[in-house]
């Protein structure tokens, strides 16, 4: 009976000790390193757009980006059909990437691929979160300077994970730029009068990759 009763405290507690303490970051390309890197910002939300007329679609760039993801160690979860997301990239273990495809056709082999990200609290985070306002809370109903302190140092804390969370969103956001630009799509944007400038640059990348086929 001791037995059954301790085998999931010990199994609970080796998991999440692997996941708070003996974390290990995933590794990186070394060819997105030294690349154009994309900030997400604070609010941990941002809309890519690409380009593309050689007729890849969204379900190739996101089979790319599990493969690379697999290879390189990165946790995630794939949708499994009735989620609003295609896919949860774990990056950090106090948040979560949600990224979330669409696609546009406009006849013949033209696309257009729209990527959203959103960032999110784990389970962990959100805890924090609520103990500091429920800190907050008995600080100002109690009027106690120390609770009140606690109060700041948990939001502080928060605060440096959701910073730090959106930094290796980032990592995310150049993993998945750099496999659409090896599938020749450009970023696109037509709200800024980026549009035309996007398909005359895909064309001069076009040019140039057959001109270094030819040699």
């Amino acid at each position: 009976m001791a037995l059954c009763y301790a085998q999931p405290l010990v199994r609970s507690w080796w998991r999440y000790r692997t996941r708070l303490i003996s974390y290990s970051a995933p590794t990186t390309d070394p060819a997105l390193r030294d690349g154009r890197r994309v900030q997400l910002p604070l609010t941990g939300r941002r809309t890519v757009s690409y380009w593309t007329e050689e007729g890849h679609d969204r379900v190739e760039l996101l089979g790319r980006v599990i493969a690379y993801l697999a290879e390189h160690r990165w946790g995630k979860v794939l949708d499994s059909g009735w989620s609003d997301w295609d896919l949860e990239i774990y990056c950090h273990p106090e948040t979560i990437v949600r990224v979330c495809t669409a696609q546009e056709d406009y006849g013949g082999n033209k696309r257009q691929i729209r990527v959203r990200y959103r960032l999110r609290p784990s389970g962990s985070m959100r805890a924090i979160g609520i103990a500091a306002v429920l800190s907050a809370a008995i600080a100002i109903g109690s009027r106690s300077w120390p609770v009140a302190l606690g109060a700041l140092a948990l939001l502080a804390v928060d605060t440096g994970l959701w910073w730090y969370g959106a930094h290796r969103a980032s990592q995310v956001i150049a993993i998945i730029d750099t496999l659409a630009s090896r599938m020749r799509a450009v970023p696109y944007d037509p709200g800024r009068g980026q549009g035309e400038r996007a398909k005359v640059h895909w064309w001069k990348r076009k040019k140039v990759d057959v001109a270094r086929e030819s040699v």
